[in-house]
């Protein structure tokens, strides 16, 4: 059941791609080397074949046997996504615990979290931070423009000049009390230090 087709199509993404449940336990009961993170030819991978057949059970049981993973791929961050859109923390847990950095937005650089501090998105902010998103999570070297045209003048320029900027240094930058305690409550560092600066939070 694990013998894929010349272009990498497996049976297992060809049940979860029609949403057919009873198919893919019988798959699944049989298979002795799924690699749900292995693509097709065309670049997807049984997650993204089993988000277009839609069937919830078959996504989720996906994600379950996904491995730890060092980067986002175009299928976990749409699953992602889509988790958040419903209010879904069972599967936005999930999806955190299996990857080792911060998901951000398609396309973007600047984590989630981050545009959840910058815009006010309490929301987003709170979910992300209650499935188990890094509170020392920290901004990258280069940010995007759109996240840096959210913030003050001066905060931006801070940020623009120096590197390992963290949630709590933009929280603090922002004059934001709710996310920062909320920060600090989840176990942000309140001593960390810019690598250029030597800036605290507190600073």
């Amino acid at each position: 059941v694990d013998l894929a087709d010349k272009n990498g199509f497996t049976p297992a993404m060809a049940a979860a791609m029609h949403g057919d449940f009873d198919m893919f336990g019988l798959i699944l009961a049989r298979s002795a080397n799924l690699q749900p993170e292995k693509p097709a030819a065309d670049g997807q991978d049984l997650l993204s074949f089993a988000l277009d057949g839609g069937h919830p059970e078959i996504i989720k049981t996906v994600e379950q046997r996904l491995p730890t993973m060092p980067d986002w791929t175009a299928s976990t961050r749409r699953a992602l996504s889509r988790a958040l859109q419903a209010g879904k923390n069972d599967e936005i847990r999930l999806l955190l615990s299996k990857n080792s950095t911060p998901p951000t937005p398609e396309g973007k650089n600047v984590p989630f979290l981050a545009y959840a501090i910058a815009s006010s998105n309490v929301s987003l902010f709170s979910t992300l931070l209650n499935c188990g998103a890094d509170p020392n999570t920290m901004l990258p070297a280069r940010c995007d423009k759109d996240f840096l045209a959210l913030l003050p003048k001066g905060l931006r320029s801070y940020i623009e000049d120096d590197h390992n900027v963290t949630m709590l240094m933009l929280a603090s930058g922002l004059g934001q009390v709710d996310y920062l305690k909320a920060l600090i409550d989840s176990g942000a560092n309140r001593t960390r230090l810019t690598t250029r600066n030597k800036m605290s939070a507190l600073d």
